[in-house]
């Protein structure tokens, strides 16, 4: 319901009942549509649930577990003094001609138990016994709302190197071109999510709706697709300066001389993550720190975070977070300072979770002071003090 076209659809019939009959015609006739949209949703997996509680899952043992080339396992552990199921994933073995592979099934997690790396555990557990049985590959389907399922099967390619031989180490010349790429696609993906959540708020959406009348008012149909449309591509356009001309500005100063901004000073550093990836090394994530003063006090400023999108979810931001923390803390600093925006809410919970505290939010960018106003988008100042 979030996306630009779901959006339109049910500004669009809110305005037409509005027309047709009066503000009751309008909740009508887009509840209607919204209650639609949600049955379609909800029966697409309540479905699919009775379907399987009827097939396969009536009888695992007989059809995850009766031959050699199949399994069905669960995660478990003691909580509040009882065993309890925590996640199940489960494999089949598959054969195409000579090749023989496993399909990947029932990857279930319990909610309290997400973003805990027991999806990696379980995934890996599949992989490995299939490696153990000759098998040449794995295949899954899941569908594109489990979006934190594909981030996870996504990066599979990559987690044993990821886990067992990255490296993280400082940079080097060679590494400026894939370092400001990644750069640049890490920065300008938060462009997306920026705007759907301003279009997505109440206000927005109450704008949207009250201009589509106005246009309607004004014109005609035409007129309030026009208006409301708009209003739209000045948001949208506000959300992609901040991020694209962010990268742009950030490009032609301070990552076009990466050594001199960044390593000059015995205070300052620049890390790459590299892991060696379909026989060549490639660069999977960055960070650097830059020594500032406050007085007599000395404390360091984290910059140039960025994660290669399949390697998220795996542990590197911690570690490339404490990589920082630690070259602080070796040369004395008191805390550890960043700035991060509003719409990066992984990155924000990250920093939380490592130990950094909001200490400001403001609506700034190194674009006019509306685009921020406009994007509803704020930086953060956030800090970690070192004991």
């Amino acid at each position: 319901m979030s996306s630009p076209l779901y959006l339109t659809i049910t500004t669009s019939l809110c305005a037409a009942g509005y027309f047709l009959g009066s503000w009751l015609g309008a909740v009508l006739l887009s509840g209607l549509w919204v209650s639609v949209v949600y049955y379609c949703c909800h029966e697409i997996y309540a479905g699919y649930v009775r379907n399987r509680l009827q097939t396969d899952m009536r009888d695992i043992p007989g059809n995850f577990m009766s031959r050699p080339g199949d399994c069905f396992w669960v995660a478990e552990a003691e909580v509040e003094g009882r065993a309890q199921v925590l996640g199940t994933v489960a494999v089949v073995e598959r054969e195409d001609g000579a090749e023989r592979f496993g399909e990947l099934f029932r990857m279930i997690i319990s909610p309290t138990c997400r973003r805990l790396g027991l999806g990696l555990r379980l995934t890996q557990t599949v992989v490995d016994f299939c490696k153990e049985r000759g098998f040449t590959k794995v295949v899954l389907e899941t569908s594109s709302a489990q979006t934190a399922a594909v981030a996870l099967f996504s990066s599979g390619h990559i987690v044993e190197f990821v886990i067992m031989m990255l490296v993280i180490r400082e940079y080097e010349a060679s590494d400026k071109d894939p370092v400001c790429e990644l750069f640049s696609v890490g920065i300008k993906e938060h462009i997306r999510p920026c705007f759907y959540n301003a279009m997505s708020s109440p206000l927005y959406l109450t704008i949207t709706t009250s201009l589509c009348a106005a246009g309607y008012f004004l014109g005609s149909w035409l007129g309030a697709v026009l208006l409301s449309g708009l209003w739209v591509s000045v948001v949208y356009y506000c959300c992609h300066e901040i991020y694209a001309g962010y990268v742009r500005n950030r490009l032609q100063t301070d990552m076009r001389d990466i050594p001199g901004n960044f390593m000059s000073r015995p205070g300052d550093c620049f890390w790459v993550a590299e892991a060696e990836v379909e026989g060549r090394a490639q660069v999977l994530g960055t960070v650097a720190v830059v020594e500032r003063e406050d007085g007599a006090e000395r404390f360091g400023e984290l910059f140039r975070m960025i994660i290669f999108p399949t390697c998220r979810r795996l542990g590197l931001g911690l570690r490339l977070t404490q990589t920082v923390v630690d070259f602080c803390k070796e040369r004395g600093f008191t805390k550890v300072v960043l700035e991060t925006s509003s719409a990066q809410t992984a990155a924000v919970a990250l920093y939380k979770k490592v130990g950094f505290c909001l200490v400001t939010a403001k609506r700034r960018a190194e674009t006019p002071l509306l685009f921020p106003l406009l994007a509803r988008v704020s930086v953060l100042t956030m800090e970690k003090h070192i004991q």
